[in-house]
């Protein structure tokens, strides 16, 4: 539960959030924007084994019910510096996500995301804020230290070409990792905006099955032995339980970094907005 004294404060990161687009959610798009904030950031992901050009429907369709189509784009898929300058040229969009991505080898001439941010392409071809993750159970294969010196490296880049940046951070099962996270992030970014990373409304099925699938896997461990009592663990209040917890954390920290939530559709796009429209007006 939100506390009264909090409630505006919930409202506000909702309103200057983010939200993850479901993917086959495509025709729905134009009906559930009236229930999302007036050009509110819609971060489109990647899906693995297919081409950048494949998420340009789902962009388009974004644009033009009046939100902000965001693109991820996983370093080590990109084929080409000119097949990435061509669906840049195609998406028209400001802003993009930038990842290493899933695969072992890269797939072309980037083999994380600072190569690729090196390469210029990003900001050449209209691209003037990009966001880089962050993540509260750390990294299944690269050491946290790296991470963040990572990411200051990427940070001073986009800087240097003239693009703004900011922080997305993963979700988890064990929500005060991610204050404890926006904590660490508030000293080592300062300047840069950070959105954290809540699961949507969903079933304990859903968010178990994208923690798995997200390498979530310190909490997933944690709540794997509770058994019959896994529902209660992550259940549909769980997204009002962790936006409250950040609400917390942002009157208790005035001048923190967090800016807002980023919530992920695992319930679909439909069952998102309507949360998200709840958590507006409270």
């Amino acid at each position: 539960m939100i506390s009264g004294d909090h409630k505006q404060i919930a409202s506000e990161l909702v309103v200057d959030g983010s939200v993850e687009f479901s993917h086959g959610d495509v025709e729905q798009i134009e009906a559930i924007a009236e229930r999302l904030p007036y050009q509110m950031p819609v971060m489109v992901p990647c899906l693995p084994r297919r081409p950048l050009e494949s998420m340009l429907p789902a962009l388009q369709a974004i644009q033009e019910a009046s939100l902000e189509p965001v693109p991820h784009i996983p370093a080590r898929h990109v084929e080409s510096t000119r097949a990435l300058a061509k669906f840049l040229q195609q998406a028209g969009v400001r802003k993009a996500v930038v990842i290493g991505g899933d695969r072992s080898s890269a797939n072309g001439p980037f083999a994380d995301a600072t190569a690729l941010l090196s390469s210029g392409c990003l900001a050449e071809n209209g691209i003037r804020e990009v966001g880089f993750a962050a993540y509260p159970e750390g990294h299944p294969t690269i050491p946290a230290e790296a991470l963040f010196n990572s990411l200051s490296k990427n940070i001073d880049l986009a800087s240097g070409q003239g693009q703004g940046s900011f922080i997305i951070t993963q979700f988890t099962l064990s929500p005060q990792r991610i204050p404890d996270l926006c904590s660490r992030l508030a000293s080592a970014a300062p300047d840069t905006p950070v959105y954290a990373g809540i699961p949507g409304p969903a079933t304990h099925e859903q968010v178990v099955h994208f923690a798995r699938y997200c390498g979530v896997s310190t909490s997933l461990t944690a709540v794997s032995g509770v058994g019959v009592k896994l529902a209660q663990v992550v259940d549909h209040e769980r997204p009002g339980q962790q936006l409250g917890l950040l609400a917390s954390y942002c009157a208790a920290h005035p001048g923190s970094n967090l800016v807002g939530v980023h919530i992920y559709g695992f319930g679909g796009m439909g069952e998102t907005a309507k949360w998200i429209r709840r958590h507006i007006n409270p």
